[in-house]
């Protein structure tokens, strides 16, 4: 096999969990992480059903089409734990955002791979 052909980057090392309302939109942003070692889709309820618990990844990614109600019950839930991490996938007006959640002193370095993978540059969520 050919040196660099299995990928040996951070990516290579988390666990993501995509949350998400419509499919379509949770694929197109797993595609985007393949090279994971674990990317998870679920649904919004589903994780706030407590069917997928957040604490097992690294990063939770929230897709940007989540109802306003969803997405602040699930930063709650996944910014529970002391070293949640959230990256929230933002359409707007203004534009493509991508918001960086965090609870506590966690690692810099998967969310930045995760941005990484996604092509798109990190932004911190203010309170």
């Amino acid at each position: 096999m050919a040196f660099g052909v299995i990928p040996l980057d951070e990516i290579t090392r988390l666990r993501v969990l995509a949350v998400h309302t419509n499919f379509a939109v949770g694929s197109a942003i797993a595609r985007r992480l393949i090279d994971a070692e674990v990317v998870a889709l679920a649904h919004a309820s589903s994780v706030l059903e407590g069917n997928q618990d957040p604490r097992h990844y690294d990063v939770v990614l929230l897709c940007p089409y989540l109802p306003h109600e969803q997405r602040d019950a699930l930063l709650e839930t996944c910014l529970a734990a002391p070293d949640g991490t959230v990256i929230e996938l933002l359409d707007s007006d203004e534009g493509s955002r991508v918001l960086l959640h965090r609870a506590g002193a966690s690692c810099a370095g998967a969310a930045d791979a995760v941005a990484e993978a996604l092509a798109l540059p990190l932004e911190p969520a203010h309170a």
